[in-house]
Formats: C-alpha cells, sequence, structure tokens
C-alpha cells in the first residue's frame, strides 16, 4: 500500500487551494479596486484643482485690465496733454498740476486699488518735473527693455518684473505710450505700478491651500525661478517647466508627483503647483480609510466562515479515507459516523458512507461464496490430479518406444514419435492454461515434422514472425487445428507440392496471425458458409461439416474469450492459396487466473 503523506493530505491542499483561488485573487482584486478607485480620487482632485488654478488667473487679469482702463483715462486728461506738449511756461504748468492733473491722477489711483503708483515719463528738457512727471532718464528698464517700449504701437501695454529675491514678493509694471490729439508725435510715457497685496493676496491662496497639502508654489520666468517660499530642491527644473504642456496637470505615477501648471502670456509667466501624490488621500475629509475598511472586514469574516464549513467537510472526508486506508483487508468492518466531532453533516457523505457500509455487507456475503468455491475447486484439482496417472503411463509408453528406435537407428521414427508426445501432453492441457504465441509455434513445428515425413518434398512450411510477438498471449492449441486442416482440405486433396507459411506482424494496436497454404483452395461457396459462422450470423448445429467449421468456431470463441470480443477470425481466398487470419487487439487482453 502507498504510504500516506500527511504534509499533501486533503486538508493542506484545501486550505493551500483556498487562498490560491479564492482568498488572494480576492485580496488582489479588492486592491486594484482601491487602487482604480484612489486614481480617480486623485485624478478629479488634481482636475479640480487645476480648475480653481486657472479660474483664479481673473483675479490677476483684472488689475492688469484696470491698468488699460487707467492708461485710457490718462490719455483723456487734457491737462496732461497741455502739459506736455503746448505749455512752455513752468508757471502755467505748476497751476495745471496743483489745480488738475494731481487731483485726477489720484482720484483714479484711488478708485482702482490694484493700483499702487502712476507716472508719466517724458523728454522734455523745461518740463516742470514734479509727481507725477518724471524725466525719461529715471525710466526703471533697461536698454533692450525701453526700446521695446520706444517701438511698441499705440495699443501695446507692456508689462514688466522686478524681483529682488525669489523669497519676496516681485513688483509688476506697465507701460504705454501717450500720444499728443492727433497722434503726431509720442508725448510721454506712462507706468503704473501694481500694488504688491494683489500678488501676496493670489499667492496665499495657493500656499495655504487646503485641497493640496503640502504642496509647493513657485512662479517662473524666462526659463527662471521668479518667486517660491519652497526649498528650490523641491520643486521641478525651469526645463522640466517648459517642456509641460500650458494649462494643464501632469501626474508622473513612477515618481509619485503631480504638476500644475498656469500660463499668463501677457507676462510670460509659468504659475506652477507641485507635490506627492500620496499626500492627496491623507486628508482628514477624505472618506476612502473608512469605506475599505467597512467592506474589507465583513467580505473577510464571510471568507473567513466558508474556510471554516469547507475546512470541516474536508476533514470528514479525511477521516473516512483514513479509515478506509487503515482498514485491514483480512477484518473489515462498519464505518461509525461520529456527529459530535464535526460542526454540521453533509447528506452527500452520509450516502457515500452508507453506500460503503452497503458494498461492505454484500462483499462479505461474496467472501463466503468464494470460500466455498475454492474448496469445490480444490476437490476439482485433486481429481486432475488423479486423471492425469492415465496420460503418464502412455507418455512412458511412446518414450519406451522412442529410445527402441533410437537404438535401432531410426530417426525418423525416433522423431515421430517424440512430435506425437508433445502434441498429446499439449492436448492434455488444452482447457487449463493460456499460452505464448512462442509456444504455439512450438507445437505447431511438431506437428509439422510428423507430416513432413508423410508427404516427404510435397510439403514445405516456414515461418515468418516479429520479435515483439513471441510473447503474445493466446489461448492454447489455436494454430495446430488451422493447419492440420491445410493439410486435410488443402495438401491431401493435391498431387502438386504445397507450402505452408505462419506469419504474424503488428499495425498499431492490431495484431495479425496468418497461416496460408497453396494446397487446393476452398469453394467460394463453401468459403462464404465458413466466414457466415465465425462472423456469429450462423448457427454450429446448423454448419454443413464437423471438420474445420468447427475447429474454427472454437478457436473464434476461445479468443473471443481471451481478448474480450475485441479478436476475430475469417478466411480469405487469394490467387493461389487458402489463408486463415487471426485479427487481436493486444492492449484489451483479459486473462484470468484458471490455473489456481
Amino acid at each position: 500500500m502507498k504510504k500516506f503523506n500527511k504534509s499533501n493530505n486533503l486538508v493542506s491542499r484545501f486550505t493551500h487551494k483556498f487562498f490560491l483561488t479564492i482568498v488572494i485573487p480576492i485580496i488582489v482584486l479588492w486592491g486594484s479596486y482601491l487602487f482604480i478607485l484612489n486614481l480617480h480620487f486623485i485624478n478629479n482632485t488634481l482636475s479640480i484643482q487645476q480648475t480653481h488654478l486657472l479660474n483664479s488667473l481673473s483675479t490677476l487679469k483684472l488689475s492688469m485690465a484696470n491698468a488699460d482702463y487707467v492708461f485710457s483715462s490718462l490719455e483723456n486728461i487734457p491737462e496732461i496733454t497741455y502739459y506736455l506738449d503746448i505749455y512752455s511756461l513752468k508757471s502755467k504748468m505748476l497751476y495745471s498740476l496743483k489745480k488738475t492733473i494731481r487731483s485726477q491722477c489720484n482720484s483714479l489711483r484711488n478708485s482702482n486699488i490694484s493700483i499702487d503708483s502712476l507716472r508719466i515719463y517724458s523728454s522734455k528738457p523745461e518740463l516742470l518735473y514734479a509727481d507725477p512727471f518724471y524725466p525719461l532718464s529715471d525710466l526703471p528698464l533697461n536698454e533692450n527693455e525701453e526700446e521695446q517700449l520706444i517701438t511698441s504701437i499705440p495699443t501695446d501695454t507692456l508689462w514688466y518684473i522686478v524681483s529682488t529675491s525669489p523669497n519676496s514678493i516681485f513688483h509688476l509694471y506697465a507701460y504705454k505710450k501717450l500720444y499728443a490729439y492727433n497722434y503726431e508725435h509720442v508725448i510721454g510715457y506712462m507706468e503704473l505700478g501694481i500694488r504688491p497685496e494683489v500678488l501676496t493676496s493670489y499667492f496665499s491662496q495657493f500656499e495655504n491651500n487646503t485641497l493640496l497639502p503640502n504642496a509647493h508654489f513657485a512662479v517662473y520666468q524666462d526659463n527662471q525661478l521668479l518667486y517660491s517660499r519652497s526649498d528650490a530642491a523641491l520643486l521641478p527644473s525651469p526645463e522640466q517647466i517648459t517642456s509641460l504642456p500650458d494649462n494643464t496637470v501632469t501626474t508622473d505615477y513612477l515618481s509619485g508627483k503631480y504638476i500644475h501648471k498656469a500660463t499668463i502670456p501677457d507676462l510670460n509667466l509659468q504659475i506652477v503647483l507641485t507635490g506627492r501624490l500620496i499626500d492627496l488621500p491623507s486628508q482628514s475629509n477624505n472618506l476612502l480609510p473608512v469605506i475599505n475598511v467597512l467592506i474589507t472586514c465583513p467580505l473577510f469574516f464571510l471568507l473567513f466562515y466558508f474556510f471554516l464549513d469547507t475546512r470541516d467537510l474536508s476533514r470528514q472526508i479525511m477521516d473516512f479515507s483514513n479509515y478506509i486506508r487503515n482498514s485491514d483487508p483480512a477484518d473489515l468492518t462498519l464505518y461509525q459516523v461520529t456527529s459530535q466531532k464535526y460542526r454540521q453533516q453533509y447528506d452527500e457523505l452520509l450516502h457515500l458512507i452508507c453506500s460503503y457500509n452497503d458494498l461492505f455487507k454484500e462483499n462479505s456475503t461474496l467472501i463466503s461464496k468464494v470460500q466455498k468455491m475454492e474448496f469445490l475447486n480444490q476437490d476439482a484439482m485433486y481429481q486432475a490430479l488423479q486423471a492425469q496417472i492415465h496420460p503418464h503411463f502412455i507418455y512412458g509408453t511412446l518414450e519406451n518406444i522412442r529410445m527402441l528406435a533410437l537404438q535401432n537407428r531410426d530417426k525418423m521414427v525416433a522423431d515421430m514419435i517424440y512430435s506425437l508426445s508433445a502434441l498429446i501432453r499439449e492436448s492434455v492441457s488444452i482447457s487449463t492454461k493460456y499460452v505464448t504465441l512462442e509456444d504455439e509455434l512450438n507445437l505447431a513445428q511438431h506437428y509439422l515434422k510428423i507430416q513432413k515425413h508423410r508427404f516427404g518434398n510435397r510439403l514445405n512450411y516456414s515461418f515468418q514472425i516479429e520479435e515483439s510477438l513471441y510473447s503474445l498471449k493466446l489461448p492454447s492449441f489455436i494454430l495446430q487445428p488451422i493447419l492440420e486442416n491445410s493439410i486435410i482440405y488443402g495438401v491431401s486433396n493435391t498431387f502438386h507440392d504445397c507450402t505452408l507459411s505462419v506469419s504474424a506482424f503488428s499495425e498499431k494496436e492490431l495484431t495479425y496471425i496468418v497461416i496460408s497454404n497453396t494446397g487446393k483452395t476452398i469453394s467460394p461457396e463453401r468459403l462464404a458458409e465458413v466466414n457466415n459462422l465465425l462472423n456469429g450470423n450462423g448457427q454450429l448445429s446448423e454448419f454443413q461439416s464437423k471438420h474445420n467449421g468447427c475447429a474454427l468456431y472454437n478457436i473464434k470463441e476461445r479468443l473471443n474469450i481471451l481478448y474480450r470480443k475485441q479478436a476475430r477470425i475469417f478466411m480469405t481466398l487469394e490467387e493461389n492459396s487458402t489463408q486463415t487470419t487471426i485479427v487481436v487487439r493486444k492492449e484489451s487482453i483479459y486473462v484470468p487466473n484458471i490455473n489456481r
């Protein structure tokens, strides 16, 4: 009996498969679901923040639009045009400045809270320079910026940024040309300064962002960091910012970071908000962990309950299996079900146990019958041994005759007596055992030797056998009756030389044994009658002969017993010979133990 391996029992295998096919896939699927849900939350949060970032630009754009309004208002004050282009006496200039210009400029500055300063620059030498008028040499622009302002068209408003350090709010200035009434020439350059509080208020909503905790805010211009209160090592490089698309959010799941980018083309500014993705789900108002716990706990409770039930069923099956495995075949007993050991009983398993107990009862009855049959069989074997005394007398007599022939130097008679003795010995045991093809061939050779002495040169025989077929199991005494038919009906009825050939070969799963004789051939009518009987379409009692038909029918029946009706025998008529063919399927052989 195969040794039982406890490490490979049903419970352990079930536990492994339970975790491999149920628990682990559920954990993987649930983890995937949470991961996808988390990605959706991240994308949704970042999308909302990007929309907020773009919408908040309206505050800054409104301040820039106010600058155009102030410029337009200044262009519509006549006294400023007179002051810069017409007045030549400083007394008139002073009067106009105090009476009209300063009050109107202060009114414009006070009505626009985003405006911090207002200046007008001129290159007129005789001009009275006093606030808000300043000489062109005080214009706080470098040569390139001043050239851009001078060459700009009348409708252009140019914006310039002045920054002292990346950690402090930069200053924002707007410039525009001031023309005479007929736009024939430029009479000055207007400058508006935006209050720092405007930028401070705008930037603070991102620096103190509750939607994106631990995010870092920065402003870039011309591939340079313009403003940020965060460590520069935590910010993306200017080259990386330039490569990103405008007004979008970019998520890098490999590095675990996100980058918001919004652009202000008029100022050539890139506003950036960046941070770690891991910080997004860690907000205090996020319900995702709570939902995860509420769903995961009941799920694992149900899985554990299911595991206990199936493990209990596996234990019952294992107990029943161990009982059968450890039972002594000589002392079998009924299997008793102990319901107290298990959580519950299963009808299917109880049905299996009841079937086993019924089988045990039936088997006990059969064992009693077999024991009785064995007793009868032993008695029959004793009678058979008694019957063997008489054949032994014949064998002894034939052996004495053979020895006498040898003494008289008559080897032919001795050989015939030896072959006859072998034939008699085999015929006595014909119904008691199965033999190999090699045994049958040896017996056939003895028979043909006797016939060779009878017919002389008229009879020739040959064997062509595949080496692998010598061990093929066959009923005893099947070749000799076929060869005898060939001698009686083929060789004896002609004066011509005859050849008997026995061949055996295999084709795929079938084995063929062919006995052929070149003597007188069988008639077609007789051939049809024989094959009809061998095919099971005729009755043996109605058959017209007592020779070959009966022998072939007996061979057919014994082959069907050995090969479970997976064998057949038939005769064919060739051009110069009559052939008898046996076809068997090797894997269907059944050899009962009848020699016990």
